[in-house]
């Protein structure tokens, strides 16, 4: 263990995770920030298909807006062994759909029998689901499946 004292400045380089979905960055005067605290990121409401960076937070939230037509998401930046929280919530319309999801380049996202989730569509309405980081053998996949659906919010 490290301990410092009040007023200490520590140089690094990069992000540095402190576990407990706590994460510093180096600001350009090469002083700590703080990147992410434990609790849930909220990504907003998205009206184009978008992308969840797990540099954000293990457990994330993203409204779907008016786009349109389906959503594409893609999951990035997961590390091996960890396992993620993300609530899809629809808006205050509803009827929003996921087609795809994806991961980053070289990983993919495999479902229970292969079958992703069907997703609520009714407005204000949540579903949670979780996916777990697996490279063994050697292959990046999000193992993905429903925690729960249907919740009010």
């Amino acid at each position: 263990m490290l301990r410092l004292r009040k007023g200490t400045i520590v140089k690094f380089g990069g992000l540095i995770d402190l576990g407990l979905g706590i994460t510093l960055e180096e600001t350009s005067d090469g002083l700590p920030q703080l990147v992410t605290a434990e609790g849930q990121y909220d990504n907003g409401t998205k009206t184009a298909d978008f992308t969840i960076n797990w540099q954000n937070g293990k457990v994330q939230r993203v409204t779907l807006g008016n786009k349109g037509s389906a959503f594409t998401v893609t999951l990035n930046n997961g590390k091996a062994g960890d396992t993620y929280t993300l609530e899809v919530v629809q808006d205050g319309t509803g009827s929003r759909t996921i087609s795809a999801w994806n991961a980053e380049s070289g990983a993919s996202v495999l479902w229970p029998s292969g079958t992703p989730p069907t997703l609520t569509t009714t407005a204000n309405r949540a579903d949670v689901i979780t996916f777990k980081r697996d490279d063994v053998p050697a292959t990046k996949r999000y193992l993905g499946q429903t925690y729960g659906l249907n919740y009010a919010v």
